[in-house]
């Protein structure tokens, strides 16, 4: 597009999207409803609505490609976010879980002091954090595994 062309564009006043260029809008919608595809029955589907109150310019129709590519970009940059906090939440429920472990070998008394820590810690109670540190534990079986349900909790039977 030549510079300054998107400053000519019709821009939302009210939303979210408010003072960027409706085409942009129509695009992201296009991609978020079509997750992360461009479907040609989705992307018509969501300019409808668009196209009640003010029927698209000619320039917005030009203006399409690209700005279904920056709304791909974008997604592409939400989807890499989401990945990198995932990982970073895995690898520090890796290292309470690692920790936990060891202290339960070593010295089963002091779990609860490092548990205090965790949670003192204030650790993200996400599902990539939980499934991760439950994954850990189970796969090292660790002591309080006695206190299972059904179990007499790690004390002889009643005769």
């Amino acid at each position: 597009m030549p510079k300054g062309y998107s400053k000519e564009l019709p821009r939302l006043l009210e939303g979210p999207s408010a003072g960027l260029p409706r085409v942009y809008d129509i695009a992201h919608e296009a991609i978020s409803h079509g997750d992360g595809r461009v479907d040609p029955e989705v992307s018509a589907i969501s300019w409808r609505p668009y196209q009640t109150v003010t029927v698209l310019t000619l320039g917005e129709l030009w203006a399409i490609p690209i700005m279904l590519r920056l709304a791909l970009i974008e997604n592409l940059r939400r989807v890499g976010a989401r990945i990198v906090a995932g990982s970073i939440n895995r690898d520090l429920a890796a290292r309470w879980a690692e920790q936990m472990v060891e202290i339960a070998e070593k010295d089963p008394k002091s779990l609860i002091l490092l548990t205090a820590d965790m949670a003192r810690s204030n650790p993200p109670m996400v599902s990539s954090f939980v499934a991760e540190f439950a994954r850990r534990l189970q796969d090292r079986a660790l002591p309080w595994r006695c206190l299972s349900p059904g179990s007499n909790n790690g004390f002889p039977s009643p005769a």
